[in-house]
């Protein structure tokens, strides 16, 4: 049951993980299209709020990481018991 438990959480945070990197390129490239043209005030708040996205995006990443190693490791214990 654990074990059942445990498979279908590292699915869903896998998926997680890959909407976050999803979401990471597209802030990049609306970023880098910013900094192409960053000529008015404005842009360069939206580059500030883009580049601390980018920064929580990426904590956001390791997290959903360590949350499936830790699941890994839960399930290899549940083996080897």
């Amino acid at each position: 049951m654990e074990l059942e438990f445990l498979k279908e959480s590292i699915k869903n945070c896998i998926e997680i993980r890959r909407t976050l990197w999803t979401a990471l390129f597209g802030l990049i490239g609306g970023m880098s299209a910013l900094l192409i043209t960053l000529d008015s005030l404005i842009k360069g708040i939206l580059l500030i709020i883009a580049i601390i996205f980018i920064t929580m995006d990426m904590i956001a990443i390791y997290a959903a990481n360590q949350k499936i190693n830790n699941m890994l490791q839960k399930i290899r214990e549940i083996k080897h018991e």
